[in-house]
């Protein structure tokens, strides 16, 4: 499933600020109800699905798509 960037779905809501969706979105991410892909930096992307899965990200335009594979499930994580 494509997720939205902050600001398209800010666009539902356009008294919302970019900074209250951003710090609710990161409180989400603190309760344990959504996850970031990756690591904090300029550009998040958040994921309400919280079932172990993978994503691509194509290098051209930032999409996150879900996809499932059976041959990376059973590699190591680097990790803890």
């Amino acid at each position: 499933m494509p997720r939205p960037s902050s600001a398209a779905f800010r666009l539902g809501f356009r008294r919302v600020s970019l900074d209250t969706v951003y710090r609710t979105l990161w409180m989400l991410n603190d309760l344990q109800l959504i996850a970031t892909l990756g690591p904090r930096r300029e550009s998040v992307r958040f994921d309400a699905n919280l079932e172990p899965h993978h994503h691509y990200i194509c290098v051209r335009c930032g999409l996150a798509k879900d996809f499932e594979s059976g041959e990376l499930n059973a590699l190591a994580s680097p990790w803890p």
